[in-house]
């Protein structure tokens, strides 16, 4: 197999080590130039907007408008980031799903980086439906949950590895709901289950091995690893605010 060719995530699995993304904020033409440089990887936020019918690298504006209230950040056009990045083989792409009508947009984009070059995340509606009562719930989680059927297709169609993604809330939820047995039932054809708890924790250590041994990786924040000087013996996805902590792909792949 040409090394470049093999997805990180297969590596990984290889080398009982994680693959460890990066998690911007904005993305402008010096991000992506810093993903180029450093040879990581780069994740974007693919989102619809229904007013006008167009696809744009961000979260919902509900998440700006009606959650932060402020003004939505004035990210690149996604075909421009593609375009930059298309010859840029060391560098991965983690597709953020933020509406199922961005799908068409993300196959396009797999069809011209290649499957061996991106991830699809994705909030998956019925690992997390119905939430409890009196849960505050956030404008944006309406188009960002993404029907489960949608997402199994897409995969099905396109042969992308894909984590599978979860608005647990808090771990008392996950426990007494069996949110992660309810997710892990379901996740055939996904090669990640994340449990998302915003600000929370890195979840216990043993959803993470039940994870992984039920077949698929767990999902953990790099930055708290970090922040409490913790370490994980086996593979798993990470995310990083810290582009200092991703992984250096082509290095990787040539372990």
């Amino acid at each position: 197999m040409n090394i470049q060719k093999q997805h990180p995530l297969d590596k990984a699995r290889e080398l009982n080590k994680p693959y460890i993304y990066w998690h911007v904020r904005e993305v402008h033409k010096e991000t992506v130039e810093e993903a180029i440089k450093k040879g990581t990887s780069i994740e974007f936020d693919i989102a619809y907007d229904e007013d006008n019918d167009s696809i744009y690298v961000g979260h919902p504006k509900e998440f700006y408008t009606i959650e932060k209230k402020i003004p939505m950040p004035n990210n690149m056009d996604i075909d421009d980031a593609i375009e930059m990045l298309k010859d840029a083989e060391d560098v991965i792409v983690v597709l953020d799903c933020k509406h199922r009508k961005a799908l068409p947009k993300i196959k396009e984009i797999i069809n011209t980086l290649g499957l061996h070059r991106c991830i699809l995340h994705s909030f998956i509606k019925e690992w997390a439906v119905p939430y409890p009562a009196g849960t505050h719930m956030e404008a944006h989680w309406d188009v960002e949950d993404v029907p489960f059927e949608d997402i199994k297709n897409f995969i099905n169609d396109t042969g992308v590895k894909c984590i599978g993604a979860m608005h647990a809330l808090s771990m008392e939820r996950v426990v007494e709901e069996k949110l992660l047995d309810r997710a892990l039932s379901m996740a055939e054809g996904f090669e990640s289950v994340s449990i998302y708890l915003p600000g929370v924790e890195v979840p216990p250590i043993e959803y993470s091995k039940k994870t992984l041994d039920s077949g698929y990786l767990a999902w953990i924040s790099q930055d708290e690893l970090a922040k409490n000087n913790q370490k994980i013996n086996f593979v798993y996805v990470g995310m990083a605010d810290d582009p200092e902590l991703t992984t250096v792909t082509k290095t990787f792949l040539e372990e």
